[in-house]
């Protein structure tokens, strides 16, 4: 559904300004020579950890779908490799592309912390992070506007573990109970 929408752009766009995130190994060798190398392999291997509904896997298929999972596969058509997904968690997804154990990560936010260990590119899409909760919980008040009117002692946040939203949401949070849990599912 994506894809087609973005083919276009992508082929206009040099890959080059297209990485998601490169290591600082990548970032010493000329941008050039770093793409060479995906090309000389054959593979471009794209470190996926699940964020519904930009990066999701079928537990049946193990097939790829979503916004960034089709970005993978055009940078790879551009770059004319085979595009490889690679299991990761958000806790993880710097540090492997640091070692090296895929190319790009896909669907990885930039905050200070990870720009000083990654090279990020301009970003493929902007998007708010949100908090659902159910309308007749009596501990959380209908006309609740911000985060302020949920931080409440008695209320538990939960959120995906090491995600820009566990980030975002414990930056701002004082009194709630976080529960960070370590998948989506």
């Amino acid at each position: 559904m994506f894809r087609n929408v973005m083919t276009s752009a992508l082929r206009a766009t040099a890959a080059l300004a297209l990485a998601v995130g490169l290591s600082t190994t990548a970032m010493a060798e000329t941008a050039e020579g770093y793409w060479q190398g995906v090309q000389k392999s054959g593979t471009l291997r794209c470190g996926a950890a699940v964020a519904p509904p930009y990066v999701m896997r079928d537990p049946a298929s193990g097939e790829y779908s979503g916004f960034f999972a089709d970005l993978c596969r055009e940078f790879a058509e551009v770059l004319q490799v085979k595009p490889e997904f690679v299991d990761t968690t958000w806790d993880n997804i710097v540090a492997g592309l640091q070692a090296g154990k895929w190319d790009v990560s896909l669907a990885l936010n930039r905050t200070p912390a990870r720009a000083m260990a990654v090279q990020f590119s301009v970003p493929a899409m902007e998007y708010q992070i949100s908090l659902a909760y159910n309308k007749d919980n009596p501990k959380i008040p209908a006309s609740a506007a911000s985060v302020a009117d949920i931080d409440k002692a008695d209320v538990t946040l939960a959120v995906m573990s090491g995600t820009a939203q566990d980030k975002a949401i414990s930056a701002a949070v004082k009194t709630a109970t976080m529960l960070r849990l370590p998948t989506y599912s």
